[in-house]
């Protein structure tokens, strides 16, 4: 059964959301006390702008409760669901509602990640990030540089490999196939304790045809690898602060910011300006049906749990 999301604004004007599984519901209130509901559980959204928003849930088993709530507000929009819901991609975070992470594999990836971020704080006090010092460069920034891309290949082959893609010795022309489904192009990020360097966006103009040298930082990066004494100027500070903004959001593409907070991994470097929208493709834990009550022997009835692996989605 296909879920659709219905948009809808409240008489005060503010946005709701509602995941319609058959007569089962989940209406979701961003930004609102809602400690007054029984069952009601928080999470984080994205807001049709892409913007991340927390949010509470309230999900509704009776056909009555949903049409006193739906007499409230005003369905402004319907989006079909592309998921069926319980169905998911290991290592894809789609929303807020993603299954239960590998948390051996997040809390090891949080922790490369920390190392590096530590590493980009001790250059940040050699060489002040700025637009005009993003050609700086040498062979620090290009240790730093090395080992953030690798990260991120490590990362690309995890997620390639959760989903069963074949087996073979895989390079940009394979990783490229994760810029779609996972949305990387769509991360913006900003330096949380410089946000005068402006945007940044690690993944923006992935292209296929030219999986590797399209990604500048990933290219000066194979560059300066194989070849230091010639192609130690592309070392830069700019490309070292792309490639770490590129682990960033790989961590949280796989793992979601939920996961992320509750690995007690403080993004101290990077901020989010705008996120992917997930609305028409979100994962949707399975909803309680009708005749399925909340309550049971005087406690509140375990959400279902019924999550179903997709195929190889590349």
């Amino acid at each position: 059964m296909r879920t659709t999301w219905h948009r809808a604004k409240d008489r005060q004007e503010r946005l709701y959301t509602v995941a319609r599984n058959g007569d089962a519901s989940v209406l979701y209130l961003p930004n609102l006390d809602t400690k007054d509901l029984f069952g009601s559980s928080g999470g984080v959204m994205n807001d049709p702008d892409g913007k991340v928003v927390r949010f509470w849930r309230w999900e509704f088993s009776s056909r009555e409760d949903l049409e006193r709530q739906k007499r409230e507000c005003e369905i402004v929009e319907e989006v079909p669901s592309s998921a069926t819901p319980g169905w998911f991609f290991d290592r894809m975070h789609r929303g807020p509602e993603h299954p239960p992470v590998d948390v051996a594999a997040r809390t090891a990836t949080m922790r490369a990640a920390r190392s590096l971020f530590a590493r980009l704080r001790d250059a940040f006090q050699v060489v002040e990030p700025t637009r005009s010092h993003d050609a700086v460069f040498g062979h620090e920034l290009r240790q730093l540089l090395i080992l953030a891309s690798t990260e991120v290949e490590s990362s690309w082959r995890a997620v390639l490999a959760a989903n069963s893609y074949p087996a073979g010795r895989w390079s940009t022309h394979d990783y490229v196939k994760l810029l779609g489904p996972m949305k990387l192009d769509q991360y913006v990020v900003r330096l949380a304790s410089h946000p005068g360097y402006g945007d940044i966006v690690p993944f923006a103009g992935w292209d296929s045809s030219n999986a590797t040298r399209s990604l500048d930082w990933y290219d000066a990066y194979n560059a300066t690898k194989h070849n230091r004494e010639e192609e130690l100027h592309r070392a830069t500070l700019g490309a070292a602060i792309h490639a770490l903004a590129a682990v960033h959001v790989m961590t949280v593409a796989q793992f979601g910011f939920e996961d992320v907070e509750r690995g007690h991994f403080h993004a101290d470097e990077f901020n989010f300006e705008r996120t992917p929208t997930w609305f028409p493709d979100a994962y949707i834990r399975p909803l309680l049906l009708p005749d399925q009550p909340l309550m049971e022997g005087g406690r509140c009835v375990d959400w279902p749990d019924e999550w179903v692996k997709g195929a190889c989605p590349f």
